[in-house]
Parts: C-alpha cells; structure tokens; sequence
C-alpha cells in the first residue's frame, strides 16, 4: 500500500501535475491525521477501561468495608443501650440508704463492662493508604477522605468511658475479694463489704459521669452511622452508573 502512494507520487510529479499532487499530499496527511486521532481515541478508550475495573474494584471492596462498619455500629449502639439498662440499676440501688439487693441485681450492679469499638478507616493513615484518585466522584471521595474526623469526637468521648469503666471496678476491688471468683483458692479470704460498696459516694458520682458520657457516645455514633450510610449509598450509585 505505501509503494502503491509512493509510485502515484512520482507519477503526478513526473506529469507535471502539481496542483493535483499538492492535493493528494494533503488529503494523505489528513488520513495520517485521522489516524493517529483514531489510534489516540482507541488508546484512550482503553486506558479508560482499565481505570473502570480498577474503579469498579475499589468501589467493591470500599462497599464491603462499610458495611461491615454498618453492621458494627449497630451492635456498638445496642451495647451502649444495654450499659445504660446496668447504669440505671446502680443508680436505683446505691446512695446512703441503699439496702442489699437480690443476687441478680448485684450480679448486675457489678456487671462493670465495657467493649471498646472497632471501626474500619476511622485512622487518618489508614485512609491515606487509600488511592481516593482511583475513584471518579467528589462527593464520595470527601465523605471517605473525612471519616475518621467524624469518628474523632466518639473516640474522645469512648476513652472517657473507658476511664470511668476502670475507676468502677476500682471501686468495686476496695470492697468485694475477687478471689472468691476463683475457686481453687482455699484460703480465708477478706470480707466483702457489700454495703460499703453501694453507699460509696465515688462509685455513684463516677456511674452518673458513665452515664452522661454514654449519652454522648450514642450521639457521636449515630452521627458517624449516617456518615457510613452516605458513602453506602454512594458507593451502590456508582456500581451501578458502571453496570448501565
């Protein structure tokens, strides 16, 4: 084909057709032109092609993160409104003219648990580890990139809780020998001063603190929960603008 272009060249200079070869060497560069741009345009569609699988990947596994975040937060809000039921057992059963409860109630007074929740990119660095540039909408890549600031007020508010968590069983060691939770001892063991421990001032003051934080807890959490629920959404919008 390039001999066959070659030779018409030489033809029309040799007939002394210069006007129609002048023409034809614009046309040909014109078809080189266009070619180049359809090689461009095919290299571009492919480049493309790639980033949307690499897309689409991220996408999917950023979908199963959050919702597992999802499915944590609820059960993190649920422990929380189970620490409160406890809270307000305390409360109802200690002050200076608390009276001895049922072993139920004690065993629940005494219940001092805490878990300490666990959420997935709530680090700025592990959100940096993110290449947010693989992903094509700006509102998506805000609420991922500020996650972790929305996470911070929680965990301020969770390590308070954690503190008081610990001064309560501070509390509850004074009085209650926690060796007569272990069996295989058999020696005498200290007293436990039940009464002391539900008239002690400090273990009220600290659970009302508990308390309040609890409450603040909850919001914070709530908040971050429709934080997650807002990148969820997003994140199914564009799996499907991918599937259209």
């Amino acid at each position: 084909m390039i001999k066959f272009f070659r030779r018409f060249r030489q033809k029309l200079l040799t007939e002394n057709k210069f006007s129609k070869y002048l023409l034809y060497a614009i046309g040909e560069i014109i078809l080189v032109v266009i070619g180049i741009l359809i090689a461009l345009q095919i290299n571009n569609w492919n480049e493309n092609r790639k980033a949307r699988k690499v897309e689409i990947i991220t996408l999917t596994q950023l979908l199963e993160d959050f919702n597992t975040n999802k499915t944590a937060i609820k059960s993190f809000l649920e422990g929380y409104s189970r620490t409160q039921k406890n809270i307000d057992v305390i409360l109802r059963n200690t002050g200076p003219d608390a009276q001895i409860p049922s072993p139920e109630t004690f065993d629940t007074i005494t219940g001092f648990g805490f878990r300490k929740a666990q959420l997935l990119y709530t680090k700025p660095n592990t959100t940096a580890s993110l290449n947010l540039d693989q992903i094509s909408n700006n509102q998506l890549k805000q609420l991922i990139s500020t996650f972790s600031l929305a996470y911070e007020n929680f965990e301020n508010t969770e390590a308070i809780i954690e503190k008081l968590t610990l001064e309560q069983r501070k509390i509850h060691q004074k009085y209650i020998p926690l060796i007569g939770s272990e069996p295989k001892y058999k020696q005498r063991m200290f007293f436990p001063d039940t009464m002391g421990l539900l008239r002690d001032p400090q273990l009220q003051n600290v659970t009302v603190d508990k308390s309040w934080n609890i409450n603040a807890a909850k919001y914070f959490l709530s908040y971050i929960e429709k934080h997650n629920d807002s990148i969820i959404t997003l994140i199914n919008n564009e799996l499907t603008k991918f599937q259209d």
